[in-house]
């Protein structure tokens, strides 16, 4: 385990480091100049040309790239153009924000997921199973910008029970807080709920038809006992596989409902940065997301070992 550990780390500093150099090639290409947009529409030629070498844009690509990745091996993301401020205090706000959401997405979804998952498995041919079926799929329809807008019409602007949009700070107190978070989590939840509780339920279908599983029940052992100690659990390495993709997409889309809901996290961020061209705070999120990204890789590794004893890594 300690070599697969290390074999995986090493892995992870590459795959980071590619991760890095492929999105700045991204942003290179990307059209504007940064210059020219914190200039304004018609900046003079010499204050253009002061600006890029003040921003260190008249350097070659290669060059500026190395001088990143060597003050970011140090921890220095660089100063954000927009902003400037260090990229690392703007992700560090913006992690006090996407970080409770995303999380608190992927907690909720798994609350929903597995005991739904569970009963449609295990009432699979009547109804419930049925209307299970139907709900998930539903929920695997709906567009998480789609479904926020609906939950902003109908419990903030209507019924007013939670914020339209904004976030407090965290000092103001985790109520205030928490519920500014409510709806985008939902959003985010529902559509990952119904994907996990549809792996779920056909996962568990699959092992409640297996050989041992009859043989528990042939020995008097509670249904309950039977379901949860032996079907649930060897119905999950697919489950987790999943999931690691369903984080990934949380990601993906806590850019759009961050927007939507005024939120002030990462992907809020990332797309102003993206609107000014602000190459160092761009650079560093999406450092930040890959890391975050292959650190859930690892996880699911280890917890597949922790859920499948046959799971063994040299």
């Amino acid at each position: 385990m300690h070599g697969y550990l290390l074999r995986r780390s090493l892995t992870f500093l590459i795959t980071l480091g590619l991760a890095a150099a492929l999105s700045y090639l991204v942003l290179l290409v990307l059209p504007g100049d940064p210059a020219q947009v914190m200039l304004g529409l018609d900046p003079s030629p010499e204050a253009l040309a002061a600006w890029r070498r003040q921003l260190g844009l008249d350097r070659p690509p290669l060059s500026r790239f190395a001088a990143w990745l060597a003050r970011a091996v140090q921890g220095d993301l660089g100063t954000s153009l927009i902003y400037r401020v260090p990229v690392r205090e703007l992700i560090g706000a913006g992690l006090a924000v996407t970080l409770p959401l995303v999380a608190g997405s992927m907690l909720l979804a798994c609350l929903i997921a597995v005991p739904l998952g569970t009963w449609a498995a295990v009432r699979r041919d009547g109804l419930a199973g049925w209307v299970v079926s139907g709900a998930t799929a539903l929920g695997q329809a709906i567009p998480s910008f789609a479904l926020g807008l609906l939950l902003m019409s109908g419990f903030a602007v209507r019924l007013g029970w939670f914020p339209a949009g904004g976030f407090p700070p965290w000092s103001q107190g985790l109520l205030p807080a928490g519920r500014a978070l409510i709806l985008p989590m939902v959003a985010l939840a529902a559509g990952r709920a119904a994907s996990l509780a549809r792996m779920i339920r056909a996962g568990l279908v699959e092992v409640l038809r297996a050989e041992y599983v009859r043989t528990a029940r042939g020995k008097g052992l509670p249904a309950l006992r039977v379901l949860t100690r032996h079907a649930l659990r060897n119905s999950l390495i697919p489950v987790l596989t999943l999931a690691g993709t369903e984080f990934t997409q949380l990601l993906a889309g806590s850019v759009v409902v961050e927007n939507l809901f005024a939120l002030p996290g990462l992907g809020s961020l990332a797309f102003q940065a993206i609107g000014a061209r602000d190459l160092p705070l761009l650079q560093g999120i999406v450092l930040v997301m890959a890391a975050a990204v292959l650190l859930t890789s690892l996880l699911l590794d280890i917890l597949y070992a922790v859920v499948d004893p046959r799971v063994r890594y040299p």
